[in-house]
This record gives structure tokens, C-alpha cells and sequence, in this order.
């Protein structure tokens, strides 16, 4: 079974705890600070920060050991490992919009929205090789699984409900608002840019990702750690990066 297919089916069954989760939290909404802090640290830190803009793009620097544990703290978004995670994307930008595009949702909706179908035996090793020689980064793919699977344990043995606020139910929502933004970031909006592919400046996908729906903004200049260029697209993850960045000469 491949590390696609994998990741795949833990992201399927991760729903049916969440929507359990949804239901006790309308019984339980003392809960709504976990909620919302999983949620944050899953989805715009975890996800549009570290994922994206600081692994895939190296748009900023940041100190070494807030990189380890940022980079640790991506594992419980689910998504993939940061080898597996950057290796897909960095792969979307070369082959962005085309037949070999692992989520446009000019290939269907189904694959952009999922991600399922593509493997990253396929990709290259050259896409991820700067990834490779580090050794936290390797951990991490190798022990994937199990790091969730304990933390998961650990969670249910402090309260039974602390896996469903804590994990499920802000995995699954930002699950799909990640998605969100891969379908609408190449389908809806407006171009800054006319370039090669058809990414867009999607304001409801900015919703969703954080600054990250500026699609087309990134997709031309995809070096750039903030995502905005008009006065209007707002960016709170490209403040966020201001107060954590080393190279602030950029």
C-alpha cells in the first residue's frame, strides 16, 4: 500500500469521528477553545505557514528548532509528510494545470478535491532532495502514522472527548478548506497574472486558506512569502510570517 493510499484512507475514516465530534460539540461547547486552537495550529500554522510557504517555497527563514517543531506539529494536519507534502506540491507547480497536475480540478473534481491518484513514487526524488539530507525531515515521514496513532491514544486516555476537539473534527475541517482552496485557487476568481496556467484570485478560497487564495498572485511569484498585492487581499498568515521570519531583509 503506498503512502498515498494510506494517508488517503486515515483522512476517510478521520470523518466518521468527526462528525461524531460536531454532534457532541453542540451538547459540549465549553470544548470550543480546543477546538479553535487545534483548529488554528492544524489549518493556517501547520498548513499555509509551515507546509507551503516555509517547506515547499522557502519564501522565508525562520530559527532551526521553530522550523523542527512546526514541521513536527504538520504531522497531525494529516495531509502527508513534509517530504510527501512538498514533493506533490512543488510537483503541482511545474505541472500545474496540465495532465500531470496531482490536484487540478481541470482533471476532474474528484482528484483536485481528494488528491487521490497520485503516488509520490512517481515524483522525482530531485523535487524533494533538500528535504532528504535532513534527517527531522526523514523521522518524520518514516514515523508518520504512528506519531498520530500514539498521540491520538494519548489524547483519549486524558478525556475521551479530547481526540474528537482536539484532532478529528479541526483535521476534517481544514481537510476541506485545504481542498477548498486547490479547487477554487484554479477555477474561480480573477488574474493579476496572465501566465501559463489558470490560477486564480479566489476571495472565498482566501477564506479557507489564509492568505493562500491569492492563487494567482503565488502561482507568478511563488518566492514571495505574502501572498497579497492589492490593497484588498488581505493576508494573516503573511503578517504572522513578519513576526517569525530571520530574513527580514526581504
Amino acid at each position: 500500500m503506498t503512502f498515498n493510499t494510506k494517508i488517503r484512507l486515515l483522512q476517510a475514516f478521520n470523518h466518521i469521528p468527526a462528525i461524531a465530534g460536531a454532534y457532541l460539540f453542540v451538547l459540549n461547547p465549553h470544548w470550543w477553545p480546543v477546538l479553535l486552537i487545534s483548529f488554528v495550529i492544524l489549518a493556517p500554522i501547520s498548513t499555509t505557514v509551515t507546509l507551503h510557504r516555509l517547506l515547499a517555497h522557502k519564501s522565508f527563514t525562520t530559527w532551526p528548532w521553530l522550523e523542527k517543531v512546526l514541521s513536527f506539529l504538520s504531522i497531525y494536519a494529516t495531509l502527508g509528510s513534509t517530504i510527501g507534502w512538498v514533493a506533490v506540491h512543488r510537483y503541482h507547480h511545474v505541472t500545474s494545470d496540465t495532465e500531470k497536475d496531482p490536484h487540478s480540478p481541470h482533471n476532474g473534481i474528484w482528484g483536485a478535491w481528494t488528491g487521490y491518484g497520485w503516488k509520490l513514487e512517481n515524483i522525482p526524488p530531485k523535487f524533494i532532495k533538500d528535504l532528504l539530507r535532513q534527517k527531522h525531515h526523514k523521522w518524520i515521514h518514516k514515523y508518520y502514522f504512528k506519531v498520530i496513532i500514539a498521540t491520538v491514544i494519548v489524547m483519549a486516555l486524558i478525556h475521551p472527548l479530547l481526540p474528537l476537539f482536539a484532532y478529528f473534527l479541526p483535521q476534517t475541517l481544514m481537510f476541506h478548506g485545504t481542498n477548498a482552496v486547490n479547487f477554487l485557487g484554479h477555477w474561480h476568481g480573477y488574474r493579476n497574472y496572465d501566465i501559463a496556467d489558470k490560477s486564480t484570485n479566489s476571495w472565498i478560497a482566501n477564506i479557507f486558506g489564509f492568505g493562500d487564495g491569492w492563487h494567482n498572485n503565488h502561482h507568478a511569484n511563488p518566492s514571495r512569502y505574502y501572498h497579497g498585492e492589492r490593497w484588498w487581499e488581505w493576508d494573516p498568515m503573511g503578517v504572522f510570517i513578519r513576526l517569525i521570519r530571520t530574513n527580514k531583509e526581504n
